[in-house]
Formats: structure tokens, C-alpha cells, sequence
């Protein structure tokens, strides 16, 4: 009895799961530089490549919706100037270029990193397209790969190319970043979008927090006060408001002197990033209790 009662449980944790909100998959990585001592292809100017596997899953193409946030290139030698496209997959040799990021001139020798922006969409491909002549852009001897080219290279929105069978036992040579986009406002959550909830805003639009450290006595006889405070952002400013009035500056330590010595005070704060995010107020009580005069 206790046994079902427990997979009973179980099942309402997990369904209720699935009903709450989480947070954006993580970031996905697709296509495939060439290894490490792999032999590197000379390729023209102004060739588009694009790469099918004898069997499975296109390391290639994208399992997700997202935005690329970095592609990759494996050089050696000079690797020329080239370009990431985004092409949909007609079938295994014609495929349409959808989009394409400005063309990187590469360093030789080492693995090059490029930032980009450009947005995909499951089950597109990406592949590389050479705007001079490049030692690298795939290669050779990776058993179980075909690499399709075809020259001159299409346009992003011609339509659907015929690419020719390619080379067999061969990859083209890049590989990308995927960033989940939640707000579908073209900027890829973990690294270039600051509001990922918000697609009118790319910038931070996270509030920072604050917090009243210390305080006056909860009761005093004192007119006078000191207030510390602090935010989780070092460089947040601080606004304040004293018994409902408007927030102003303030800054900590704050002193001030009530006007009104007998009562209820309170003392709220609030803190302002540098993109004018502010954060729920936190908010101090105290009470004045004059000392009583003494009767002649």
C-alpha cells in the first residue's frame, strides 16, 4: 500500500512539473570541425558545402529551434574568407540557403572562433560558403561522411540548389553553437540576450536586489536614526522614502532626523541598476517614544 502510495506522489510531482514554466534548453552544439591532423581540402572561391552521413543523425542539421551564437573552423595553412550558411534540406542533394552570416577572414593554424547572430530552426542544416579560394573548408578521409558542393555558390532566398554528390569520406569543416531563444527576438539566451523574457529588450532587464542591513533600536526615544544598506549589484544606486513620501538619492550609511518624534516610522529603499531596473522596495519600521518630561 505505502508502495503505490509513493508512485501515486511520485506521479503528481512529476505531472506538476511539466506544468510549471522552466527554463530554455541549454545551449546545443552541431556540425563537426575537422579533427586534429585530420588532411585538409583545397576548395575555389564562391563554392557552398554542405555535408550528409551514410546513416543516422546529421550532426549537421539542428534538433531545436534557436539562435547560432559562435560557429567554428578548424585552419591550416590560409584559410581564406568564409561564410556560415543556413540552408533547408530539400532532400540529400538539394538543399535552399535561407540565411547567411557576414564572411569571416580566418587565421591560419589554429581553431577560429567567430561570433555571429543568426537564427535557425529544427531540422535546418548548416554549411560553410567560401568567398575566396580556402585550404580547409572540408575534410578528407572522415569514413561515413559525403561532403555536397556546388560553384558558384547560391544566394540566401534563390531557392533550392542542386548540389553536386561531393566527395566521399569527407566532412565539411565547421561546426556552430545553438542558443536557446525563449522571446524569439533573434538573440541567443545565455550569452546575448540580458532580458530572455522580454522581446522588445535585449538588454539587462533583471532588477537588482536590496536589503536594509542595519537599523535604529525598534524602539527608541531617539528622533535620530542610521540606516546601512546593500544591493547585489556593486554599482546599484539607491533611492529612498521616508514615511510615504516621494524616493529620492540616498546613499549608505544613511542618517536622518525624524520630524515627527513620537510614532511609527519607516524607512523604505529601493535599488536602480544602470538600465534603470529597480528593485522591490525593502522597507524598515521603527518607533519613536520621547522620553516623558518630568513634572516641577
Amino acid at each position: 500500500m505505502r508502495s503505490e502510495r509513493s508512485i501515486f506522489v511520485l506521479s503528481l510531482i512529476l505531472a506538476a512539473a511539466l506544468l510549471v514554466p522552466g527554463s530554455a534548453s541549454a545551449a546545443t552544439d552541431i556540425g563537426r570541425v575537422a579533427p586534429d591532423g585530420a588532411v585538409l581540402a583545397d576548395c575555389n572561391s564562391d563554392t557552398a558545402h554542405v555535408t550528409t552521413p551514410a546513416a543516422g543523425t546529421n550532426p549537421y542539421v539542428a534538433p531545436s529551434a534557436g539562435v547560432i551564437t559562435e560557429w567554428r573552423f578548424r585552419a591550416e595553412g590560409n584559410p581564406g574568407t568564409v561564410a556560415l550558411q543556413v540552408l533547408n534540406v530539400i532532400d540529400n542533394s538539394t538543399y535552399a540557403p535561407i540565411a547567411e552570416t557576414p564572411a569571416a577572414a580566418l587565421a591560419a593554424d589554429q581553431l577560429n572562433k567567430v561570433p555571429a547572430r543568426i537564427s535557425i530552426t529544427a531540422g535546418q542544416i548548416i554549411g560553410l560558403r567560401t568567398t575566396t579560394a580556402s585550404h580547409g573548408c572540408y575534410a578528407v578521409s572522415q569514413t561515413g561522411f559525403t561532403n555536397h558542393q556546388v560553384t558558384p555558390a547560391p544566394a540566401p532566398g534563390s531557392g533550392p540548389t542542386m548540389f553536386g554528390t561531393g566527395s566521399g569520406d569527407a566532412a565539411t569543416n565547421i561546426a556552430a553553437t545553438i542558443e536557446p531563444d525563449a522571446d524569439g527576438d533573434g538573440y541567443g539566451d545565455e550569452t546575448q540576450d540580458g532580458c530572455p523574457k522580454n522581446a522588445a529588450r535585449s538588454d539587462d532587464c533583471v532588477a537588482p536586489s536590496v536589503k536594509i542591513d542595519s537599523g535604529p533600536k525598534k524602539k527608541t526615544k531617539k528622533a535620530k536614526a542610521k540606516f546601512t544598506f546593500s544591493s547585489d549589484d556593486a554599482n546599484a544606486k539607491f533611492e529612498c522614502s521616508l514615511d510615504g513620501k516621494k524616493f529620492s538619492s540616498c546613499s549608505s550609511p544613511l542618517k536622518l532626523k525624524v520630524k515627527k518624534k513620537k510614532g511609527k516610522h519607516t524607512l523604505e529603499v529601493r535599488a536602480v541598476d544602470g538600465n534603470g531596473n529597480k528593485s522591490d522596495e525593502a522597507s524598515y519600521t521603527w518607533k519613536v517614544k520621547p522620553k516623558k518630561k518630568k513634572k516641577k
